[in-house]
């Protein structure tokens, strides 16, 4: 994920998606939420801001666990990067994970980067028990980051013990 650190200050024009969009700021979508039944195959098409409790971006790698999160059984995530905002608006997949693989149901949604923030055409899931997972900047979705950790952790410990 590109640091939003230092982003250009954009002004939209009034019928920009970066100014007219809905928001997501539900903490049940939150990736730390465990299954309460949402359903996102009826989710009108239309431009979302992810924001509140909810967390700010769409997850770029399958969640673990890869189900029962989310707040829904088979948690959505981007299966890909987001754009830069030179890009403009990007097509892009969205993954939807099972308790055994990471993109078993998938559909197109639309990103854009409005400099501080991204915003998404979300499409409906392709059926129920399917949702969105949101996250934060910086927060682990995957095993992946316990691994990094694991592994940095021991080649400090190694390099530790054989440094006079």
């Amino acid at each position: 994920m590109r640091s939003r650190e230092n982003a250009p200050c954009v002004l939209y024009a009034a019928d920009d998606v970066c100014s007219s969009h809905t928001t997501f700021d539900s903490a049940g979508r939150n990736v730390s939420f465990p299954y309460q039944g949402l359903c996102d195959n009826t989710l009108p098409s239309e431009w979302r801001r992810l924001t509140g409790d909810a967390g700010s971006y769409l997850p770029e790698s399958c969640p673990q666990p890869q189900s029962d999160v989310c707040g829904t059984s088979y948690p959505g995530w981007l299966n890909g990067i987001h754009p830069t905002t030179a890009e403009g608006v990007v097509t892009r997949t969205a993954c939807f994970s099972t308790s055994t693989e990471c993109c078993t149901y998938s559909t197109s949604i639309e990103v854009k980067n409005c400099g501080n923030f991204y915003v998404y055409k979300l499409a409906p899931a392709p059926t129920c028990n399917l949702g969105y997972c949101v996250t934060n900047v910086g927060e682990c979705v995957s095993d992946s980051c316990n691994s990094f950790f694991f592994s940095f952790s021991a080649i400090v410990a190694i390099v530790s013990k054989t440094m006079p």
